[in-house]
This record gives C-alpha cells, structure tokens and sequence, in this order.
C-alpha cells in the first residue's frame, strides 16, 4: 500500500476558506519537483505525456466535531468517511475524458471545531484514525479529515493518507523552550551559505525565526553536496536561492531577502544596510577578508556576530562571537590568536578530511552551537531566556576537537575517566578585548 501526503495550502491560499467542490490536483513526479502535491505510488510512469492528476472531492460536514470523547469522535468520522466513499463518482480509466489520467482519489472532510481540542485527545483521534488509513489535521477552525485511494486497472484500492496543515502549528512540541510568538519578530542575516550556512539556515527556520537576509554569490558544486544542506538535484543553482527554498519548505510564513554578492568592497553599502538592519549577524565565510569587513560593519553598528569555522581536516573547529561592546572583535582575535585564526580561514575544498573524514558529522556541532547562540541572543533581546543558556554561553570563544590529530594528537583519549580536555567537547576561552584594536579598543572607542 503506498501513501498520499496532501498539503492543503496547495488548494487554498494561507486566509482563504476550503470551499466544497472537486479540485483537481498534479502528482509530484520524482523528476518534477514543481508540482503542487507529493505522491508516492509505485509504477506511475513519469514518461507518459499526460500529467496523472489527484482527484480532491471537498465536503463541507453540516454537523460541529468535538474530541471530547475520542471514541465516539472516531466512530462518527469513519461512519461520515463511508458514506461520502459511497456517493464517490465511478472510477474512469480512460485519460481521453478528463485529459490527464486520474491517479487518486482524495475525499477531505471538513468539521467545524466545537471547541478548541485538547492535544492529547486530538493525538488519540489521529492515531486511530490512520490505524484505518485516513488522517485527521487542524486548519485553524475546523477539522480535516481525509481518506484516499487509488486507481488500479479500472479499479480503486486503500491507500494510506497524511494530511499537513496550512496553519502554523510548528509549536506544539517547542513547550517552553523557545518563544516562537517573539522569534517570528526578530531577524538574522547569514552571510555565506556553504556546509555551515546553510544548515543555520534550515536550523533557525526550524525555530520560527521570522525574518532572514542570505548572503552568497556562488552556485552550488557537486562536490558540496556531502556536506551541504542542500541536495544533488540542487546543483548549478544559485546558493542563496536554494536556501531561500529550505527556509520557506520549514517556514513558510518567514521573510527571505537573498543577496546574491560576495562580500566584498563593491558591495560594502547593500552588507552594511542589511546589517544595520539585523537583530543578529551570523559570518560563515571561509576567509579572513569577508570576516574582518564583517566584523568591522558589526563594530559600527554596534550587533553582535556569531563566527564559525573548521580547521584543515575538520579535526577540530570554533565558534567565536562579538557582543559589542562588551567582548573582543575578531580583529582583536586574529591580532591575539593569528595562528589559530589562519587554521580556522579554510577554503571548504581544504578540509576534505582524506578517505575517514566525515565531514557533514564534523561540522555538525559548529552549526548546532551557533544555532544556540543565535537563539539566545533573540530572546534574550525580548526577556526571555532559556534558564541558564544565557550564562553557560557567555563566552567569547569555543573550542571543539572531533578526534586526536594536529596541534590535539595529545588530548587525553575519550575513555580516559581523569580529568582534562578530550574529544567531542567544547572548551570555553575566556579573552580580554585589546584595547590597542583600531576597531573595538579604548583607542578606537
């Protein structure tokens, strides 16, 4: 039995009512990335001139559904499901009538909501539904339920149904951890979307972040794809326009400005307006140029600038960041710390980390570190901080070693159970600013 994932707003526009009535809607090919519905049905031949259609057959349930009682709200649905199955129109294989072939079926009913449904007893509902093939979801004030088939030689069969709402329900499982009514106000500006970028990207849309500028002026390479958010089927494309689609595929109500320039000086006024502009600057470039001008741009206006980098091999890497005016720039880091800040400003087609290097897993706790950075910087900026995140991220530098190589071969081993700094952890670096930096010191201030 295969499954039919239906996303509403492909019928209805965000703030329009789902009105009554017969839609007919195209069938995501595995070669067609831009059709309206996803669809997975073995043995459709997407060769076949004619695009295979879902059929949606709208109705409107006169009665109001409560989840009160789960039991008896199941009993109700699937006896209404029945009978809407019942009245369906008879099955036409022939494409010459409809002028495409008519793959599914997909009957959706529509409940008034009698009262706002206690999650637990929505969940109970959804799972006994789907137990029977159909599924149930929220559309702000009203219930869809929906129940699916397909056709086969002249014929329907069950399939199983995965209805994904329209409305804004990423928040269900947050709890208390993050505010998302606050975060859907504030805004980043990520410049660079390669392996670190990009997945920053994806994490903080993921969080309700509402607001994003991209920064990239590169295409992406085949090469990038092991450690890129993005996939094969996204090669060639502009960087900044294949983030803007991540972000919108995880949220799609958040604001994407796309710069498609390189830091650099020509493009100095469209980087400082945009910073200017931005609750939070995240620098993922991979030289040392497009660091100090960003950190320069962030000294002036005075926002904070979360930087990321791996060393060659990806055996260790850093997170850095510059609360101004408390902290020391990256200008006062590079001047204090050269070495290790030429170790961590490498080319990504650097640190390909040889036959053993896996490198999306060598990056990953970077970009989870400065996901959290940014995170609590924004609600910080509204009061409201997780309990104690605000504090044990205080630092202005973090180190993080992936495995015993380079200037760490000495570490300690893992399994070692005495003291000291060993793999797979971070090591906070607690730093003075210079007060002699032409930027941030005493002399520039």
């Amino acid at each position: 039995m295969g499954m039919l994932i239906f996303q509403v707003s492909r019928i209805v526009a965000s703030g329009q009512p789902l009105l009554p009535g017969i839609y007919k809607i195209p069938v995501r090919l595995s070669d067609d990335s831009d059709c309206v519905s996803t669809i997975f049905l073995p043995g459709i031949d997407s060769t076949k001139p004619d695009s295979p259609l879902v059929s949606v057959d709208v109705l409107v349930m006169e009665q109001n559904l409560s989840l009160s009682e789960p039991g008896r709200a199941v009993t109700t649905i699937l006896a209404d499901l029945k009978r809407a199955g019942s009245g369906a129109a008879p099955v036409d294989s022939s494409s010459e009538n409809v002028g495409a072939l008519i793959t599914a079926y997909l009957t959706l009913l529509r409940y008034e909501c009698a009262e706002t449904p206690p999650k637990d007893n929505f969940w109970i509902v959804q799972r006994e539904l789907r137990r029977e093939g159909a599924d149930i979801c929220f559309d702000g004030s009203a219930f869809l339920v929906g129940s699916s088939e397909k056709i086969v030689k002249g014929s329907r069969e069950p399939l199983s149904t995965n209805l994904v709402s329209r409305f804004d329900v990423l928040n269900d499982r947050d709890g208390l951890l993050i505010d998302r009514g606050a975060l859907k106000k504030k805004s980043v500006f990520i410049i660079g979307l390669g392996s670190i970028g990009s997945v920053l990207a994806s994490d903080l849309a993921r969080c309700g972040v509402g607001s994003f500028a991209i920064a990239d002026s590169e295409r992406l390479e085949w090469g990038n794809v092991v450690r890129h958010a993005a996939g094969l089927s996204d090669v060639g494309r502009l960087k900044t326009r294949i983030v803007r689609d991540l972000i919108l595929d995880r949220n799609p109500k958040a604001g994407v400005l796309e710069i498609p320039l390189g830091l650099e000086s020509a493009s100095l006024g469209t980087y400082g307006r945009t910073i200017e502009s931005a609750d939070v600057v995240i620098c993922a470039t991979d030289n040392r140029v497009s660091r100090l001008l960003c950190n320069r741009m962030c000294v002036k206006h005075h926002k904070k600038v979360i930087f990321g980098g791996l060393t060659r091999g990806a055996y260790g890497g850093m997170v850095f960041q510059f609360r101004p005016p408390e902290t020391m720039c990256y200008h006062c880091f590079v001047t204090g710390f050269p070495e290790a800040a030429a170790d961590r400003e490498t080319d990504e087609s650097e640190y390909g980390g040889g036959p053993d290097g896996h490198l999306a897993l060598d990056i990953a706790p970077i970009t989870n570190l400065m996901s959290k950075l940014v995170i609590v910087e924004l609600q910080k900026q509204t009061g409201l901080v997780p309990n104690g995140l605000d504090t044990d991220l205080s630092a202005p530098w973090y180190i993080w070693i992936n495995r015993r190589e380079g200037e760490y071969v000495e570490l300690t081993p893992l399994g070692d159970v005495s003291g000291g700094l060993k793999i797979l952890q971070w090591k906070p670096v607690p730093m003075e600013k210079i007060e002699e930096c032409p930027h941030c010191g005493v002399v520039a201030g």
